[in-house]
């Protein structure tokens, strides 16, 4: 069985922490950490100057197309949806955005993925994170829906970290005709916990500690 590769994000507000994102990848790619970790910085200093009240609700989606380089071309992408919490749509297209400068859509590229739709939620119970992107044919959707399901599933069996199980937990890839859908939907306590507890790491990790 080829490698794949694991992935662990820092989320957005509430938290989304994107873990595990296997791929039928031909090649080994490098993501730039440095915008998720500014991200986190600066969500940290936002909750040390109270600026933004992580339990608060908000929606954000962003569609657009996909360049070679698996980045949202400048040109077509924009947000459609923005919101709730006025501070929070701000943390959410941060984490968005940050993503994107990663080179994390470049794993979408490897699936023949030409454009998509990414939106990020969370309401008094649930955070909620869904990736919808459109493939040739719609047996190329079941197929790789299937692969993914099974490759989200042996990364859950092989993880030592109990966070890390317990986040793929919450992910499931589905087919709708054309369309290759990831969602990602956990109680929002449980994403706060994880993304308290995440971003006090980076903090200690900045201070030298």
């Amino acid at each position: 069985m080829k490698k794949f590769d694991k992935i662990i994000f820092l989320a957005c507000g509430l938290l989304l922490t994107l873990a595990a994102f296997p791929v039928f990848a031909q090649k080994n790619t490098e993501l730039n950490k440095k915008p998720l970790l500014d991200f986190a910085d600066l969500l940290n200093q936002k909750i040390a100057d109270k600026k933004v009240d992580l339990t608060k609700p908000f929606s954000v989606e962003v569609k657009g197309v996909l360049t070679k380089e698996g980045k949202l071309d400048s040109k077509t992408a924009k947000f459609t949806k923005s919101e709730g919490d006025a501070e929070m749509i701000e943390v959410g297209k941060g984490f968005i955005e940050a993503i994107n400068d990663s080179g994390f859509f470049i794993y979408l590229s490897h699936l023949l993925v030409d454009n998509i739709n990414f939106a990020i939620s969370q309401d008094e119970n649930r955070f909620t994170g869904i990736i919808k992107s459109e493939v040739a044919t719609a047996q190329r959707a079941n197929t790789t829906a299937s692969g993914l399901k099974m490759l989200f599933q042996i990364v859950q069996t092989q993880t030592k970290n109990e966070d890390d199980r317990l986040l793929l937990s919450y992910f499931n890839v589905t087919a709708n005709d054309k369309n290759l859908v990831i969602n990602f939907v956990a109680p929002r306590e449980e994403i706060q916990r994880l993304l308290e507890k995440n971003l006090e790491k980076t903090k200690t990790k900045a201070s030298g500690k």
